[in-house]
């Protein structure tokens, strides 16, 4: 009988850590500010940068009205599973946060933590003519998501949308490869455009 109930407990204990091995969990092990200052940095050809927005967002879409599918299938149309990296884009995004980033001009971004950018979109702000009068080097403004990041693929994954005219503008789920401390720029999936 003490065999018995020593094998029953033993198969419970192998089907339970069975179980659990077979969930995954994704953990944000890469500062966000890392992977940020790895995304928004870039050149442009007139030497300028992108203005982004001081806090955080996943702009024209909420979960219940985005279609998930599409984004999935066009993901895996691309030889990406990202299912459970998408949800958590949303979960860690629920909210916006303020990020805490510097600015880096030199390396092609701009945080607007003084909202002087955002005063273009403001009743007699001028607008994008004001704007590009103003500050020919500011290439639109950008509003982004945080980061997630799943180590077991290197997938990073976050939501990034820029205007740069009235009707000049997109928004798109990107898919990076972390590496070795480098980021790759892997695909995206467009989800509004203007």
């Amino acid at each position: 009988m003490n065999k018995t109930i020593i094998y029953i407990t033993l198969s419970c204990l192998f089907i339970t850590l069975s179980c659990k091995q077979k969930e995954k969990t994704y953990t944000i092990s890469i500062p966000d500010n890392t992977l940020l200052s790895m995304i928004f940095s870039g050149q442009y050809s007139n030497g300028g940068f992108t203005v982004i927005a001081p806090e955080t967002e996943i702009s024209h879409i909420t979960p219940d009205k985005i279609n998930k599918d599409y984004i999935i299938k066009n993901f895996a149309h691309n030889g990406y599973k990202v299912e459970q990296l998408m949800e958590l884009l949303f979960i860690h995004n629920e909210n916006p946060t303020l990020l805490t980033l510097e600015s880096s001009p030199e390396n092609g971004y701009l945080i607007d933590y003084d909202e002087s950018y955002k005063k273009y979109f403001q009743a007699n702000g001028g607008g994008w003519q004001q704007w590009y009068i103003d500050h020919p080097n500011a290439n639109g403004y950008t509003s982004v998501s945080l980061p997630v990041y799943d180590p077991e693929s290197g997938f990073v994954m976050i939501y990034k949308g820029t205007q740069t005219h009235n009707r000049s503008g997109s928004g798109w789920i990107h898919l990076y490869k972390y590496l070795d401390g480098k980021l790759e720029y892997l695909t995206g999936i467009i989800l509004w455009k203007s």
